[in-house]
């Protein structure tokens, strides 16, 4: 009986040169039998793990072992990855991902700088312009002086230039208290009652005035709450006061002149006028003081 022939043995092919023939899976090599080609993932220790780990092969007491935790722990929160846990973040991302506005320009920057200035002075011009609106209505104004009918007073060179105008320093707070005569004061115009006249009150209440180019028996009391005013000048033609319109009630005085500001300061002294031989003595002759004792006219109150 024949011999029972196995399978036939067939030859791997030859491997190229410079290769090394990679066993199939599942088998091994029969020259070396424990070599795997599989390796497992390698996870290192953790700082922690080390140093517990080589901590135990050296005596060291408890303090110092707790401050080569410390040590570990302050090295590993001042890694990048604990100071800025949040750059993963999402909304980090997206917000990393948006574009940029572009540089500002000189001009750009100029121009802000400008709006805040001019906001700032802005409110402090609003702020001026108010105060000064009170301050000219309540307190004082300035004012110039047109016309003649004060001179030589006020206006010394009107006749010769023309423009040549005073500018005075008007007090307006409380004007009609304690008037005196010679003061000069301020109330709007007969003819035009936007613009301030300027006169001299020449007779209070009680007074007897005679009127210009009268005899005394045109003579007039002044009535209770009112003045009598007149211009300065010479020329009766040159201005128009009391003489022409009557005396001027004191609800309407605007102001009390106090002096000249400009072309050359001066205080305006009334007490000169009154004086004995002063300016006011042609005027003064025409008054008699108190001649009527004046009373508040009763009202029904």
């Amino acid at each position: 009986m024949p011999p029972e022939q196995g399978l036939p043995l067939v030859k791997p092919p030859p491997a190229s040169k410079g290769s090394i023939p990679k066993p199939r899976k599942g088998t091994q090599s029969p020259t070396s039998p424990s070599l795997s080609y599989s390796h497992a993932i390698y996870d290192a220790p953790s700082d922690k793990t080390y140093v517990k780990t080589n901590l135990r092969s050296h005596e060291l007491d408890p303090a110092g072992y707790a401050k080569i935790l410390e040590q570990l722990a302050s090295s590993s929160s001042s890694s990048p990855d604990s100071r800025s846990p949040s750059l993963n973040h999402p909304q980090t991302i997206a917000s990393s991902l948006q574009p940029k506005p572009p540089p500002r320009s000189f001009s750009s920057f100029r121009f802000t700088i400008f709006r805040k200035l001019a906001r700032r002075w802005g409110s402090y011009g609003l702020l001026a312009v108010g105060g000064l609106f009170l301050l000219s209505e309540h307190v004082v104004q300035v004012m110039w002086v047109n016309g003649s009918s004060m001179k030589p007073y006020l206006n010394e060179g009107y006749e010769e230039t023309h423009l040549v105008k005073d500018m005075i320093l008007v007090k307006k707070w409380n004007p009609a208290s304690d008037l005196r005569r010679g003061m000069v004061i301020t109330f709007p115009s007969h003819l035009n009652p936007s613009q301030p006249a300027v006169k001299r009150i020449v007779a209070l209440p009680g007074d007897r005035v005679v009127p210009r180019d009268h005899n005394e028996d045109g003579s007039q009391i002044v009535p209770w709450n009112h003045v009598w005013v007149e211009g300065d000048v010479d020329d009766t033609k040159k201005t128009i006061d009391s003489n022409t319109y009557g005396p001027v009630s004191m609800t309407l005085i605007s102001g009390q002149v106090m002096c000249v500001l400009w072309p050359r300061l001066r205080m305006l002294r009334w007490e000169d006028w009154v004086r004995k031989g002063g300016e006011g003595a042609g005027k003064r002759s025409r008054v008699q003081e108190n001649a009527v004792e004046i009373e508040k006219p009763f009202d029904g109150e």
